[in-house]
């Protein structure tokens, strides 16, 4: 049973990930799929259909794109044809917990006219994509003496990488990370089915992202009186609350949500809706200091220290924008 390792792993009453099969896309049995894929860490999921299945391969810093450059392509489990079209967010204690995005797909060819399958069993397979955001050439070769560690290596011609908000797009819906953790519907150009809002009740509560107050430097200390805050060495992260539930989001909108379930769980316990503070994500220490390195670690699979998430700011609260308002009086609410 090709998919017996992928469904042992999953929980289907938890998570919304295609148990079966499923059917493709009609076509000639050559498409692919690469995912974005923010688990406990931001990889992509690179996807190629063969004897039936997705052979598939995580790139923990995704594709190459000069000519000659070599990236870590890690074969993971074969996935059912259906999760070509998967795109949402997996539970944060199921396996992969964290936002999946389609972020290309079309067909792909393989430069050998042996069966891909067989190709990959002798550990090396010449192909060309062409989907919505990459077109050209690539190589898959497996490593020596290592079953599941593949390296993936761009052929012909260098290409340049999407842009910064090509890449935080959806191939198939149009949506950024953001809108799928949130479950919002797609743009309307590119609606589907599985981003209309009656499908996404439960998590239509949560506000909008916005913007973090940063520190900006100037050329002399401000007149006035002053106030000092502790300077924790963590994640800078703003926590979106709705009504019971949350979301935690890095300053630059990518989220970190699947990372922390335990501050998820106690944000989402506030008595409060529509809100959004700005705080830092912390570990402490045996002597009750901040550490970056402990903090750094938690993606290894040591043992889980405790986590804390500290708020300075109130950005939101109730719907009302307080972004105007002084500090001190954020402060106090």
């Amino acid at each position: 049973m090709p998919l017996q390792e992928y469904q042992r792993k999953r929980d289907f009453k938890q998570t919304s990930e295609p148990a079966g099969p499923g059917k493709t896309a009609k076509g000639k049995g050559n498409l692919f799929v690469i995912q974005k894929h923010a688990a406990t860490r931001l990889h992509y999921d690179l996807r190629l259909e063969a004897a039936g299945t997705l052979k598939s391969w995580a790139l923990p810093k995704g594709m190459p794109y000069e000519h000659g450059e070599k990236r870590l392509a890690v074969m993971v489990e074969d996935h059912p044809l259906a999760y070509s079209e998967f795109e949402g967010t997996i539970p944060a204690r199921q396996y992969g917990g964290g936002t999946v995005m389609i972020w290309d797909r079309g067909t792909y060819d393989a430069q050998s006219a042996v069966a891909v399958d067989k190709q990959l069993a002798k550990g090396k397979l010449h192909f060309t994509l062409d989907g919505t955001k990459l077109q050209g050439e690539w190589y898959l070769v497996r490593l020596r003496d290592a079953e599941n560690q593949w390296l993936i290596i761009r052929g012909g011609e260098s290409m340049k990488p999407p842009s910064a908000k090509l890449d935080n797009t959806s191939a198939a819906s149009g949506c950024t990370m953001a809108a799928i953790t949130r479950a919002e519907p797609a743009p309307e150009k590119v609606a589907t089915k599985r981003h209309r809002p009656a499908k996404a009740k439960q998590q239509t509560t949560l506000p909008e992202f916005v913007p973090l107050m940063m520190a900006r430097p100037a050329t002399k200390p401000p007149t006035g009186e002053w106030s000092y805050e502790i300077k924790f060495d963590g994640w800078r992260a703003a926590a979106l609350i709705g009504s019971g539930n949350a979301a935690l989001f890095s300053r630059n909108e990518n989220d970190l949500s699947h990372q922390f379930p335990e501050i998820i769980d106690a944000l989402s316990a506030l008595k409060t809706h529509d809100t959004i503070l700005d705080g830092e994500i912390v570990v402490l220490d045996p002597d009750g200091r901040p550490s970056f390195q402990m903090l750094q670690a938690l993606a290894t699979g040591a043992e889980r220290p405790p986590v804390f998430y500290y708020a300075f700011d109130l950005l939101r609260h109730g719907g009302k924008d307080l972004r105007a308002r002084p500090i001190e009086e954020r402060k106090k609410k």
